[in-house]
């Protein structure tokens, strides 16, 4: 019995030193990480599958919840899933893990999904295959959610929402 004790206590400790900066999330004093994010991913998730056709393709950076919770075919925006982008070399001058590889001629003019499902696109806005999409607003679920809609699918209930603004690349320098 103390040796089955002190085993256990030798793991909690491990564990607790390696979690150590978690360790209020894993005591459940505070919410997990990126908790209003996903909050926030479904909520959009929710709202294309409501405005859009079941055979609606949804292009996506956070590329688990929104093409689940919509219940529509993804497109992975950083390759995690995707076998193309997953070979090509990361870019070294990005310096967050599993966001170092994407190839928008890929994803967006080749793949051509009828939706993006993204809020934070810096890294994307300023290539020329966004220019074909344009941002629309919408309520749901009591909160505003937004996603880019292609001009020219007719899969999405652009008519219930309200269009805000075209995303157009940024000038060459």
């Amino acid at each position: 019995m103390r040796r089955a004790s002190l085993a256990i206590a030798a793991i909690l400790l491990f564990v607790g030193n390696f979690n150590y900066s978690y360790r209020t999330e894993c005591l459940l004093i505070d919410p997990p990480r990126f908790t209003a994010e996903n909050e926030d991913n479904v909520r959009r998730a929710l709202a294309i599958k409501e405005l859009t056709d079941p055979d609606t393709t949804i292009a996506a950076s956070w590329a688990g919840a929104p093409p689940y919770f919509a219940d529509r075919k993804g497109v992975d925006l950083l390759g995690k899933s995707d076998p193309v982008i997953a070979r090509l070399p990361a870019d070294p001058s990005r310096h967050i893990p599993g966001h170092t590889k994407w190839d928008l001629t890929h994803s967006l003019d080749a793949l051509k999904p009828d939706v993006i499902a993204a809020e934070y696109l810096d890294i994307f806005v300023d290539q020329p295959s966004f220019a074909v999409y344009s941002r629309f607003f919408v309520d749901f679920a009591g909160q505003e959610t937004s996603f880019f809609v292609r001009f020219d699918t007719d899969k999405v209930q652009t008519h219930r929402m309200r269009r805000v603004s075209t995303i157009s690349p940024r000038p060459s320098p």
